[in-house]
């Protein structure tokens, strides 16, 4: 084994210092935001997709039923869809669980009226490259994204409310 990494030294300390280097970042403002089409969590042959929605400006919110700040924002954004859902403002909830049922589970507790969207394997939340939950992407109509945001505390809906009305208003 000694002999192994002495000899094969100068290839592997590149690599593993590449690899240890290597950040992979969410995207943010200013990137297009990602297409995609996933079904619907309790409906069954039902799908969604961001295009459908490109008329509208759109929070894509990944989450999970793990995720304790997901207890947070799920009822501020069923808030903020109530209050801006008339004027153009629409959420697709994106859930990552592996197992549907928890995901389900979760809802009863932190009932929502948006579209709920499941990813069980992760290939939406690759694409966005998630690294936490939550995460936000408010994407306007021309399918940028304006804001992203990863986690949630009190006070986050407040932030949103300001920058979905603001956009609504141009």
């Amino acid at each position: 084994m000694n002999f192994f990494l002495r000899k094969n030294q100068a290839i592997f300390l590149p690599f593993l210092f590449l690899v240890l280097t290597f950040k992979i970042e969410a995207l943010e403002a200013g990137d297009f935001a990602p297409k995609f089409s996933l079904p619907d969590l309790f409906k069954d042959h039902v799908t969604y997709s961001l295009e459908e929605k490109q008329d509208l400006l759109v929070y894509v919110d990944f989450w999970a039923s793990w995720c304790a700040p997901c207890r947070l924002s799920m009822p501020a954004l069923e808030q903020l869809y109530r209050e801006f859902s008339g004027d153009g403002f629409y959420v697709l909830a994106v859930n990552v669980d592996a197992i549907k049922e928890d995901a389900i589970g979760f809802l009863k507790d932190f009932p929502v009226s948006y579209s709920v969207l499941a990813d069980p394997e992760g290939i939406v939340s690759q694409l966005y490259n998630v690294i936490g939950m939550p995460s936000g992407y408010l994407i306007n109509r021309k399918g940028k994204i304006i804001h992203s945001h990863i986690g949630f505390r009190r006070g986050d809906e407040e932030v949103l409310r300001k920058m979905i009305r603001n956009e609504l208003e141009k």
